[in-house]
């Protein structure tokens, strides 16, 4: 999702910086190996928490509202859909942005991470890690097994390097914008446009 159905890398990043807070010490340790992800996503909510009190959903879907979301996901989609492809979202990003996302095009599922909240929409300070961003394929495999659908049978389209659990687990493997030159390496094709509609013509579409 995040750098491929939007034009920004990172939802959690955007909010954080219109918020005017900055979570790198724990992103640091995170990419370490010295936190798990759960304790790195209760990080970021906290520190909205610790700055905004009584900070609510309605508030972060406001910012979510702002990131720049790529012409034509709803065409693609209906397009993928139509050559019976099963589109799904797999991000280490924010639930909330999805269901934007999901509300304009009929994706089969999407899965990302969750900020609970109470009973009047104030954020709570421990989320639901959904999708651990270094450890996409558990989520991709679970969905492989589910429908009968092997590797050769699976594409993928990333743009970072946390794209590439999702790569080892597909055939075909699409860098769409992408910012990570590890992730170039595992491609088989590489798209820099920008435009959503050119992942297509690496399918076998009738």
């Amino acid at each position: 999702m995040d750098g491929v159905l939007t034009e920004d890398p990172s939802s959690w990043h955007f909010v954080h910086r219109n918020m005017g807070i900055d979570n790198s010490e724990y992103l640091e340790l995170y990419r370490k190996g010295k936190i798990s992800y759960q304790e790195f996503l209760n990080s970021d909510i906290s520190l909205w928490i610790s700055s905004y009190p009584g900070i609510t959903k309605g508030d972060i879907v406001s910012l979510l509202r702002k990131i720049s979301i790529r012409r034509n996901i709803p065409k693609l989609v209906e397009t993928l859909r139509d050559n019976n492809i099963i589109p799904v979202i797999i991000s280490g990003g924010i639930s909330w942005l999805s269901d934007l996302i999901t509300s304009e095009a009929e994706f089969y599922a999407s899965y990302a991470n969750v900020v609970r909240v109470d009973d009047y929409g104030r954020i709570l300070p421990e989320g639901v890690a959904i999708v651990d961003p270094r450890h996409k394929d558990n989520v991709l495999r679970g969905i492989q097994l589910k429908n009968g659908i092997d590797i050769s049978e699976t594409a993928s389209v990333g743009d970072s390097s946390y794209d590439i659990s999702l790569f080892r687990c597909s055939s075909l493997r699409i860098a769409f914008s992408p910012n990570s030159e590890s992730l170039v390496e595992h491609a088989t094709h590489i798209i820099k446009s920008g435009e959503l509609l050119d992942v297509l013509q690496y399918f076998h579409l009738s």
